[in-house]
């Protein structure tokens, strides 16, 4: 396989990657929400590839169905530091751009227990090819 064939295709796996163990701290007021991001990233295409820290931040609004159900929308931009190198070609993760719809329940007094659904944008940046833009869905 090609060095672009490679790269198109890792950034069309990085666009559908959830990640994982990720950890938000939410301040709430009034259905406002603001959120910073850190976890695990992990990008691989065909055996090849790496793991490194994401991060970013997160802002939503939520509005309340009765006592303890609400529906919510939020915006969110993350990066991380993940790069792999291989023979002539290093590709590394860029900025991560999601808008997603909310549904869940209020939990305890100050916890909420959600599922989100909606658009996702990564780009992918490859040394000698440039960077280029991948959609695809989010889910969480």
């Amino acid at each position: 396989m090609n060095m672009k064939k490679l790269f198109n295709a890792a950034l069309a796996a990085a666009t559908f990657v959830v990640p994982a163990a990720l950890v938000s701290a939410q301040a709430s007021a009034e259905g406002f929400h603001a959120e910073l991001h850190t976890g695990w990233d992990h990008v691989s295409y065909s055996g090849i590839g790496d793991d490194g820290i994401a991060y970013g931040i997160g802002l939503g609004y939520d509005l309340p169905l009765g006592d303890t159900a609400f529906v919510g929308i939020e915006g969110s931009a993350d990066d991380a530091n993940t790069k792999k190198c291989v023979p002539g070609l290093c590709v590394s993760t860029k900025r991560d751009l999601s808008a997603v719809a909310r549904v869940g329940a209020k939990v305890g007094g100050n916890y909420k227990v959600y599922a989100l659904a909606g658009y996702a944008n990564a780009r992918l940046s490859a040394t000698g090819l440039g960077s280029a833009n991948g959609d695809g869905f989010r889910a969480g």
